[in-house]
């Protein structure tokens, strides 16, 4: 009667909202799932498991057909199946596909490809590519505690090196500022005192606490508004020290509103916008992220943030954060985009309808009413990475993973909506995973196939990878800026920084 249980929050979804249900277990029969930081840590363990979670298109397929065997010689499944009027089919469907090719990459030394088979490009922080500097300088601060001051020397020594090499200009005499402790009220107090002559902070700090990550970028996102990057010292050992520094000086010069590369979109006065959503950790509140480009070469965003009660994944003020948006566009460009392509991120297939009826709508009427002079063409997709659905590409008798820019818009896509699935990636191990799009919205001139095209080369600008991400670049924004705030800022952040990727 007094026996102490479990308690499990169970979350399940009502009208686009979760709610939650207690359930009560008995700990004696339950068991720890999951994986502890020591075996993530583990070489050895995780490599051992990636031959089940990461199978070969062969491999998997042959799971597959195994199970599909196991259902069809069990009497009792085959009889609950005959009840549906279900029966699963002996192999698995052929599908038609097509390859959109991958777009030019634009640098600062001109055009440039990418490896269509790989769908990346590595060997670009090889060469002078970044097309507009943000002019550090020596225009930085390193905090650092003073134990490891070292590390504030050979970060700005490295930096000062791999920079310039990219066409980033960062100097080797950054202001280094030594604190006692690693406490974040030390780092605090220093960003406070220093970051009035400094363009970007970089924080070196000793461990992941994240009590002391959050505490600093609260305060470099809403207190005192400036580009923050917080960095490891671990992470600058000899071995990987030239590959860290490369990224975090690419990823600082992104933050300071820099422009790293670019890819060929013949269309100009195009809008495109990412929406996502992140449960709050601190609160039952929700955060939805919304980041616009506002330039035709999509380096150069606006973002806002809004908030929905009881951790609810629809964004009800879509249209006044839209009129935002529309307005903070034509400040930027003299007049309102002539077409808008949204990517929605974050909601799944059972809220397409509510999806359509909320935001679809209220983005409509904020469009209608900015632009009553102008009919601005609307796309309006919602992306979904987490599906079921898998595709092989045939090779003689065994499979492969089909190439980077597949696109599948037939005979396994739905009758009544506009749908595609998109390969992005190319990947070395495993089976890929397709992104699925589901156009709620096509009012435009544009094709099918360009937009197909468009969702794929904007998978190539997202700032933080050197190749293709599983979603258009604008969805990724959206996502880390609703993290951030989500994780670790629990509040808006300040305006002064809405044009600036400073959540990278």
């Amino acid at each position: 009667k007094n026996q102490p249980l479990l308690v499990c929050r169970s979350k399940t979804k009502v009208d686009g909202a979760e709610k939650e249900v207690l359930i009560h277990l008995v700990p004696e029969v339950c068991y720890m799932t999951g994986l502890t930081d020591n075996m993530r840590s583990n070489f050895k363990v995780m490599q051992d498991l990636a031959q089940y979670t990461r199978q070969k298109p062969d491999d998997r397929l042959k799971g597959l057909l195994g199970f599909r065997n196991t259902i069809a010689e069990s009497e009792g499944a085959s009889a609950v199946l005959e009840q549906w009027g279900l029966n699963m089919a002996s192999n698995i469907s052929d599908v038609e596909g097509r390859q959109v090719a991958p777009p030019v990459l634009l640098t600062k030394d001109g055009k440039m490809n990418i490896d269509e088979r790989k769908a990346a490009f590595d060997n670009i922080t090889r060469k002078n590519f970044v097309i507009t500097s943000a002019n550090m300088g020596n225009d930085y601060s390193v905090i650092v505690t003073s134990r490891d001051q070292a590390n504030a020397r050979e970060f700005m020594e490295t930096a000062s090196k791999v920079g310039p090499a990219c066409g980033i200009n960062i100097g080797p005499n950054g202001n280094v500022v030594a604190i006692n402790s690693d406490r974040a009220e030390d780092y605090i107090n220093a960003i406070r005192n220093n970051a009035a002559n400094s363009k970007i902070v970089v924080c070196l700090v000793p461990n992941d606490k994240k009590d002391r990550y959050d505490a600093i970028k609260k305060h470099c996102c809403i207190d005192q508004p400036i580009p923050s990057q917080v960095l490891q010292c671990k992470n600058l050992n000899p071995k990987k020290k030239m590959s860290v520094v490369t990224k975090v000086v690419m990823q600082m010069n992104a933050k300071m509103g820099g422009e790293l590369w670019s890819v060929h979109i013949p269309m100009k006065k195009v809008m495109y916008v990412g929406i996502d959503t992140y449960h709050d950790s601190g609160s039952s509140r929700s955060v939805g992220g919304i980041v616009a480009s506002m330039n035709d070469a999509c380096t150069r965003y606006y973002s806002k943030t809004t908030w929905q009660p009881s951790k609810q994944e629809l964004i009800s003020q879509l249209d006044v954060v839209m009129s935002e948006i529309l307005k903070a566009y034509k400040s930027k460009n003299g007049d309102f985009p002539d077409r808008i392509l949204i990517f929605r991120d974050g909601v799944g297939d059972g809220q397409l309808l509510a999806v359509k009826e909320q935001e679809l709508k209220n983005i409509k009427d904020a469009v209608q009413r900015a632009s009553v002079d102008k009919k601005i063409e609307l796309v309006f997709t919602v992306v979904t990475k987490r599906i079921q659905q898998r595709f092989f590409l045939k090779m003689g008798r065994g499979l492969n993973n089909p190439p980077p820019g597949t696109v599948v818009d037939s005979m396994v896509t739905r009758d009544e909506l506009f749908d595609f699935f998109l390969v992005p990636q190319g990947v070395s191990q495993g089976t890929v995973t397709p992104t699925h799009y589901n156009v709620l919205e096509f009012s435009t001139t544009l094709k099918p196939d360009h937009l197909q095209q468009i969702a794929y080369k904007m998978c190539f600008m997202y700032y933080n990878w050197t190749g293709a991400i599983r979603v258009p670049a604008p969805c990724q924004y959206a996502h880390k800026l609703a993290f951030l705030v989500g994780q670790s800022l629990h509040r808006d952040p300040s305006p002064d920084l809405a044009d600036l990727l400073y959540y990278l």
